[in-house]
């Protein structure tokens, strides 16, 4: 197995927070990240082949939620695949 260089496979690196640990995806564009040590969630957007959804401004954080406790690993309906689920019931 190769070792890659990180800054020959790295697209983009959004400024989030402390402690970012965990990352899940919607179909709208957008990703989430648990953020362990700022005790957040930050909301961002996607570029690359994603940049459809957000073309003005890819790779970009759009919110930070604090929560009141350390916040560990999170989850969407399907999040770590290729077709998540957004919809809402």
């Amino acid at each position: 197995m190769p070792v890659l260089k990180l800054d020959d496979t790295k697209e983009a690196q959004v400024e989030l927070g402390l402690g970012p640990l965990h990352t899940v995806y919607d179909d709208k564009g957008y990703a989430y990240t648990s953020m362990f040590l700022d005790s957040a969630v930050a909301r961002w957007t996607l570029g690359g082949p994603y940049a459809d959804k957000h073309p003005e401004e890819p790779w970009t954080l759009v919110q930070k939620l604090p929560v009141h406790y350390n916040i560990g690993h999170i989850a969407a309906a399907e999040g770590d695949t290729a077709s998540p689920d957004g919809s809402t019931w």
